[in-house]
């Protein structure tokens, strides 16, 4: 067989790769399904089942957790909001836009 390996091109390598890939996979499929029969057999004749042993077959997948929104300091003439005072403000400036929020509290 090596000696059809090294006469092939690339692309008739990357053939076969892709058809043993699948095979593999096949095959692989295959030994767990026996697998799984045997495992169910065995889990009938103790009078249970796979589930009740091990769980649910799969779990149900959690939402990720929302985040937070993100504190508005300072609202500019346009509208835009800021999470801190842009690097070229003047201090006339971040009073300006402070948001109503801040100036509620006090900061």
């Amino acid at each position: 067989m090596t000696k059809e390996l090294t006469n092939m091109t690339v692309d008739e390598l990357r053939g076969h790769a892709k058809e043993v890939a699948k095979e593999i996979a096949r095959r692989e499929g295959e030994r767990l399904s026996q697998a799984r029969q045997a495992i169910e057999k065995k889990a009938r004749e103790f009078g249970t089942s796979i589930e009740e042993l091990f769980g649910k077959k799969s779990k149900p997948k959690s939402s990720p957790t929302p985040k937070a929104p993100k504190k508005v300091l300072y609202i500019d003439d346009s509208g835009k909001e800021w999470g801190r005072a842009k690097s070229g403000w003047t201090e006339a400036q971040k009073k300006k836009y402070k948001s109503k929020n801040e100036k509620n509290l006090g900061s």
